[in-house]
């Protein structure tokens, strides 16, 4: 429970450090996502090489490249319009719309794909899902003060959200034949090579800003992108899916904690009932009982 606590609260940290690192030295959003994943995907294959689950995939005849490269698509999206969003409509409202939508993505998908049965709970679920991001997006006092672009931030951490779900229910349903680390590391890697042309359409390559923006940017790679999934993997051997998914709850809270004290965003009273409703949208998920 600690290590899966304490992965929500590093990826909640990954919005404020973008912020931070773009008042220093300005980076495209692109450009970060793509960093993101080139400095976590060397990590996550170390350490799937040294748990010699890397070797022994690679040990068969036909490699599946298929389910790396469509979840390394998946993830690719996910990086590019989350940090996207986050110029657009903030980080408390990107953290909430994108973390907290996220499961009701799954929800959707899993019913879909997986032949997940939906529950009146998850209905509820759903229903409070949508309420509380339309009072996201009423906000009146984002709208005032950043107009469309505001409802741009928000479209974009909504796809955020769909593109993580995607990527989620996709390892779910191979994870039972490939191993998570391996998953992981060659997932990571291809959505790092999907995301390079990032530098052909911006003007990021500045050898004196990335000596800068350097700390920043292997504390997003290292810190809250390839240690906190690796611990959340570990961290979900010994739990349960329930109490996981209320530990990650942590991350929203942080990113949101975050941007109200460091940067004063304010979410008015409709944003703040709406982020109540959002999480116990995903309160009402966590209860759902798990099959076995």
């Amino acid at each position: 429970l600690f290590l899966i606590c304490l992965a929500a609260v590093f990826w909640g940290t990954s919005g404020t450090t973008m912020v931070l690192m773009t008042q220093v030295a300005p980076m495209h959003p692109l450009v970060v996502a793509f960093w993101r994943l080139a400095i976590a995907s060397p990590f996550l294959l170390f350490c799937a090489y040294t748990n010699k689950s890397l070797t022994s995939s690679n040990s068969s005849t036909s490699f599946p490249w298929k389910p790396y490269l469509g979840l390394g698509a998946c993830m690719a999206a996910y990086q590019a319009c989350y940090f996207l969003a986050v110029p657009l409509a903030g980080v408390a409202v990107t953290a909430l719309v994108s973390i907290c939508s996220s499961p009701i993505f799954i929800t959707i998908l899993a019913a879909k794909f997986l032949g997940e049965k939906l529950t009146l709970k998850i209905y509820i679920s759903l229903s409070l899902g949508i309420a509380g991001t339309s009072l996201l997006v009423i906000n009146p006092n984002a709208i005032t003060n950043q107009g469309w672009q505001f409802f741009g931030g928000v479209l974009l951490a909504l796809s955020a959200g769909f593109f993580y779900a995607t990527y989620a229910v996709g390892a779910k349903a191979v994870i039972k034949n490939l191993d998570p680390f391996t998953v992981l590391g060659l997932s990571f890697t291809a959505a790092g090579l999907m995301l390079s042309p990032a530098f052909l359409f911006t003007n990021s390559l500045n050898t004196q800003n990335l000596q800068i923006q350097a700390p920043f940017l292997l504390y997003l790679g290292l810190v809250s992108t390839g240690v906190a999934y690796l611990i959340y993997m570990q961290g979900l051997k010994s739990t349960t899916a329930t109490v996981a998914g209320i530990a990650v709850l942590l991350e929203p809270l942080t990113a949101t904690c975050l941007g109200i004290l460091i940067f004063r965003e304010t979410m008015g009273i409709n944003g703040a009932i709406g982020g109540l409703l959002l999480l116990g949208a995903i309160a009402i998920l966590s209860l759902q009982k798990q099959p076995n």
